[in-house]
């Protein structure tokens, strides 16, 4: 038999022993008194003789509104301020004001007039996210 299985047996064996240990040779001790007998040994028949005052209300059932209809207004979590690194005019701008953008999305296209001499003329570059 090997080794690993020997050992489980025995740890068993001793589990159900430390288990059946706390059973032997312990003498039942009698039940506790409930609270009927324990308030009759106190002699509580005399309290009960004074009743006790009870406020009581009669409660009925009624229609309770289930979809209420209110007004209000959203705010955005967070702003966020975008500024260009060239200078030039906004020509399109493809993503409307408050929409989710992706990173790398174009928020708008520029067109930039470059002053410089032997400048080709207006050049048009999308700003990315």
């Amino acid at each position: 038999m090997r080794s690993t299985y020997l050992t489980a047996i025995v740890i068993a064996v001793l589990i159900g022993i430390w288990l059946l240990s706390g059973q032997l040779g312990v003498e039942e001790s009698p039940p506790p008194l409930t609270l009927a007998e324990q308030a009759n040994l106190r002699g509580a028949k005399q309290a009960d003789a004074t009743a006790a005052r009870v406020r009581a209300r009669v409660a009925y059932a009624s229609r309770q509104v289930q979809h209420l209809r209110i007004r209000g207004k959203t705010e955005n979590k967070r702003t966020v301020a975008v500024r260009a690194e060239i200078t030039g005019t906004v020509t399109a701008r493809p993503v409307e004001r408050g929409s989710r953008v992706a990173t790398g999305e174009a928020l708008c296209r520029i067109s930039v007039d470059d002053p410089r001499p032997g400048s080709t003329g207006p050049k048009s570059r999308t700003m990315p996210h």
